[in-house]
């Protein structure tokens, strides 16, 4: 949308194979990522660049914007965080700034709703069919992933939990969703916490959420429930 070419990677090591084999002026790296983390994909790209002199701009994308990650971030050698949800407004700040790292762009949450039109249309820069196409998606993948978490508070698994809230807690929190996207985080620090004892009741209060949100989707895009 800001006519900018774009590579994506499903995996740290996917990330370090693309670093590796194209050249890019930017790179935004998720923290959190199956079969190597961003922070140890940010790490083994430094280590690489130390024999070329070449230096990628790397920021990352935490979900956490918690005390310490910042630190953690630039530790490892990125060039500065921005907060998901991610704005497009983020990324236009991070795109102008990429020379002048370190970069820190955070936000402030809402105040939780069941569905903020409003507040997604605004995070995809108020492009109508832009929203349109990610409420479609989230209609068609948002049952099959809340019944894969049912089923993991079900059986006890701390990590399944973790790693699907995880998953959804983005998710809602970008479509606006903040009381969802609360109870997701809630979840995802239980299955973190490995302390699934309140985990079915936050649950439901999770599928409750997710439930009206998708009504609200199929009644904006004119889908029947």
């Amino acid at each position: 949308k800001m006519g900018h070419s774009t590579a994506l990677a499903h995996t740290g090591k996917e990330a370090l194979a693309l670093a590796a084999s194209e050249k890019f002026d930017v790179a935004f790296m998720d923290v959190q990522m199956p079969e190597m983390d961003g922070l140890a994909a940010t790490a083994a790209i430094r280590e690489k660049e130390k024999a070329t002199g070449a230096h990628l701009p790397i920021i990352a994308m935490t979900a956490h914007a918690m005390k310490g990650d910042r630190e953690r971030c630039l530790q490892a050698g990125m060039d500065g965080y921005v907060s998901k949800p991610l704005r497009f407004s983020d990324v236009e700040e991070v795109l102008a700034n990429v020379d002048h790292a370190p970069l820190v762009v955070t936000q402030t949450l809402p105040n939780p709703s069941t569905w903020s039109k409003a507040n997604a249309l605004h995070r995809v820069g108020g492009d109508e069919e832009l929203l349109q196409e990610l409420c479609k998606i989230y209609l068609e993948e948002s049952p099959k992933v809340l019944e894969k978490l049912r089923q993991s508070v079900t059986d006890g698994n701390a990590k399944d939990v973790k790693f699907l809230a995880h998953s959804m807690k983005g998710e809602l929190s970008y479509l606006g969703a903040e009381k969802a996207s609360q109870a997701a985080r809630d979840l995802e620090k239980m299955g973190n916490d490995n302390d699934l004892s309140k985990a079915a009741a936050v649950f439901a209060i999770l599928e409750r959420e997710v439930l009206e949100l998708q009504s609200a989707l199929k009644s904006m895009s004119g889908a029947h429930p």
